[in-house]
């Protein structure tokens, strides 16, 4: 959306009252934070826009009405008490919104809590080490830009290769703000675009597979593309019993993934690893890593 470029146009700008003379909506987008949320009361808004406050109210429920603008509640602490305090928020699924022509990349804003690739990318970085990693919200605006400008796939594939680097040295991980900055493109180093196989990044992307609870409980007739030893690495690790969820209930989580580990680093050294996981179980399923 152009309105994006509009850097310098803020409310002591010469012409800004010009603009937004009657026009609450380009007022409120250009004082909306990066969730699309403004503080401006209506009366402040009449001022901005030169109208009354019936006016403004008028104008704000033509926008609710269709489904451009909503209220939020928020608690604010004022002289010691917590009281309840509207806010202006625009509605993120509306359609006016959302790029038709923008497939690849995720809608920014969600209206009941982050995007699901955002989530699977939050809980990948906070690994085995969820302390320290930074605050979620300020991470996500990293995030969307960089996913905006690098695409998805680089972004989980940096964040991943990153975080096994990480773990496997037991070195210190970045605020994830930092690390999804899109300025320095951190994910985007060679070394974190890689894709060298091998134990930990394997575990990486099974703990975090969308086809986890089937892996664990023998839910189909599973095989791989992009991997051609993680099949073996689970017969491996499941051995004799009926399913991997018996050996994770077995020996606990983290000896599972000490266990996992291992059996990736024998599967390695198969000339012909194993292609079909549960192969009598039904239905068929793909999992593409």
């Amino acid at each position: 959306m152009f309105i994006d470029q509009v850097k310098n146009l803020k409310s002591d700008h010469l012409l800004y009252p010009m603009l937004v003379k009657g026009n609450p909506f380009l007022h409120l987008l250009l004082s909306s934070d990066d969730f699309g949320i403004t503080k401006e009361s209506q009366t402040k808004i009449g001022e901005a826009c030169d109208m009354s406050r019936q006016e403004v109210r008028t104008y704000l429920n033509i926008l609710k009405e269709a489904g451009v603008l909503e209220t939020k509640k928020e608690s604010k602490k004022i002289n010691g008490n917590w009281v309840s305090v509207s806010l202006l928020q625009f509605s993120h699924n509306n359609d006016i919104f959302i790029d038709p022509n923008d497939a690849q990349n995720p809608t920014r804003y969600q209206k009941y809590g982050y995007p699901e690739d955002y989530q699977r990318d939050w809980e990948i970085y906070r690994g085995r080490d969820a302390q320290r990693v930074g605050n979620k919200s300020e991470a996500y605006n990293n995030w969307w830009k960089s996913v905006k400008d690098f695409g998805a796939d680089n972004v989980t594939r940096g964040t991943r290769n990153y975080i096994n680097d990480c773990e496997s040295k037991d070195r210190w991980k970045k605020a994830a703000r930092t690390f999804w900055c899109p300025e320095t493109a951190i994910f985007m180093e060679e070394e974190y675009q890689g894709k060298t196989r091998n134990g930990q990044a394997a575990l990486i992307d099974f703990l975090y597979s969308p086809h986890l609870k089937g892996l664990i409980e023998g839910g189909g007739r599973y095989t791989v593309e992009g991997d051609d030893y993680m099949i073996e690495a689970l017969l491996i690790l499941k051995g004799s019993e009926p399913s991997v969820g018996h050996i994770l209930d077995k020996i606990k989580d983290d000896r599972f993934r000490d266990k996992f580990i291992e059996s990736y680093d024998l599967a390695l050294k198969k000339d012909s690893p194993r292609k079909v996981l549960y192969a009598r179980r039904a239905p068929e399923i793909t999992w593409v890593i």
